[in-house]
């Protein structure tokens, strides 16, 4: 297996393990999100692997029902906010600011 290959399947088992790890609730949004925003650095650094990687989120509609809010980790502005959350508090105005 060659190195980038390996470097992906890593990536993609972390990812994997974030997004088990917090349906299951042994991990909180912030701390997937934080192994989330330490993948991407690490990508940036190693050829990019990975394309487009959100964190995605079920909120309440303005118009009434609800609706699915992402946040573009891919952009560097976003990971650097990401990176200095520690509380779901902050998750949520993170969302609420820069969320499409």
């Amino acid at each position: 297996m060659k190195r980038t290959e390996w470097l992906q399947e890593t990536r993609k088992m972390r990812f994997e393990e974030a997004y088990e790890g917090w349906q299951a609730g042994r991990l909180t949004q912030e701390e997937a999100a934080r192994i989330l925003g330490e993948m991407w650095m690490s990508s940036t650094h190693n050829g990019a692997l990975f394309g487009r990687i959100q964190l995605i989120r079920k909120q309440a509609s303005p118009a009434g029902g609800e609706r699915y809010v992402r946040l573009e980790i891919n952009q560097t502005a976003t990971i650097r906010h990401l990176l200095r959350i520690t509380s779901n508090p902050q998750l949520d105005a993170l969302f609420a600011e820069l969320a499409t």
